[in-house]
């Protein structure tokens, strides 16, 4: 669906607590958005704004099924954030070794360990990432209860370096 209708703006992941349901990724219609703080309709097609192209898809993503083994800490920590994605992609899903997570301000930086899925380039990886970039965004949002946005990601020697931003909300 995505590729059908041409999307390419960056997804943005967002916790259950905007969702009203479980973590889902938005992708805006537009590049430029403002989202606001309001608890998102549970449908495909959805209204975040108050602008009147302020609209875009609520979709579920990989990281929506597993990102409810993480719990919302009102005080997180970058340990806080290693804990739950090493938990969810080296226990819980077995597809990495583990993971260390660096936090600075509203960049979160991740280091994934030994990731085992391929990184094939797809149309939806433009706009939602990889498998495993999207399972980070999906927990990293789900800990934090901020929307995510994955920056950046490559692959090297055996690690995936996933960079993420912290997205504002409007009021």
């Amino acid at each position: 669906m995505v590729e059908e209708l041409g999307l390419r703006s960056k997804a943005v992941y967002l916790p259950s607590s905007i969702t009203g349901d479980k973590p889902k990724a938005l992708i805006p219609l537009e590049s430029n958005f403002e989202l606001n703080s309001k608890v998102l309709p549970k449908r495909l097609i959805v209204k975040f704004g108050p602008k009147p192209d302020a609209m875009g898809l609520l979709v579920v993503t990989p990281g929506s099924a597993v990102s409810g083994m993480a719990e919302a800490k009102a005080d997180y920590s970058a340990g806080d954030l290693e804990s739950a994605v090493s938990s969810v992609l080296s226990g819980s899903i077995n597809l990495a070794d583990g993971a260390r997570v660096t936090l600075d301000a509203d960049i979160v930086r991740v280091e994934v360990s030994n990731p085992r899925l391929e990184n094939k380039k797809m149309w939806v990886y433009e706009s939602l990432g990889t498998p495993i970039a999207s399972i980070v965004a999906s927990v990293v949002a789900e800990v934090s209860g901020k929307p995510i946005q994955i920056s950046n990601e490559r692959v090297s020697r055996g690690k995936c370096f996933i960079e993420l931003k912290m997205v504002e909300l409007s009021p």
